[in-house]
């Protein structure tokens, strides 16, 4: 290949991006499997228990799957179906959560741990201009510390 990239004055990754160009593009993997049977047994779970995130309703359908003798399923399918039909009940972000009674006191609590944390950055930050470590590491890797020498 490297002979007829010189010849012709080419790249070799030009020359193979050439070749290829005319090809159809052919899919890999597993052709992908039916999801109508695989939706009806997640709304069957999620009718039962509405709230309910992919991760449980996965361990449901797994171990349903199992006891009836079949194939298990991949939860990453599980959460793909459930996420392009709407069925997905958290976003991640917390803003669907269900609040708790403790949950104002344990943001007041992080936020006094987030405050504190920020202070003491501040109070450390003209010794660590100069150079200081109080680790005596390295600040960039991390690595080193106080040695006797």
């Amino acid at each position: 290949m490297k002979t007829i990239a010189d010849t012709l004055g080419v790249v070799r990754s030009n020359l193979v991006a050439q070749a290829t160009a005319g090809a159809p593009d052919r899919r890999r993997g597993r052709r992908s499997q039916p999801e109508a049977p695989l939706l009806a047994e997640i709304n069957e779970v999620i009718a039962g228990q509405p709230t309910y995130g992919y991760r449980r309703v996965h361990a449901l359908i797994r171990r349903r799957c199992c006891e009836q003798g079949g194939a298990a399923v991949n939860v990453k399918r599980v959460h793909r179906i459930m996420k392009a039909h709407g069925l997905e009940r958290h976003t991640g972000n917390g803003e669907e959560r269900i609040m708790t009674a403790a949950s104002p006191a344990r943001r007041l609590l992080a936020s006094a741990a987030a405050i504190s944390r920020a202070s003491r950055a501040v109070q450390q930050a003209p010794h660590r201009a100069l150079g200081h470590n109080p680790r005596g590491r390295s600040p960039i890797t991390g690595i080193g510390g106080p040695r006797d020498c």
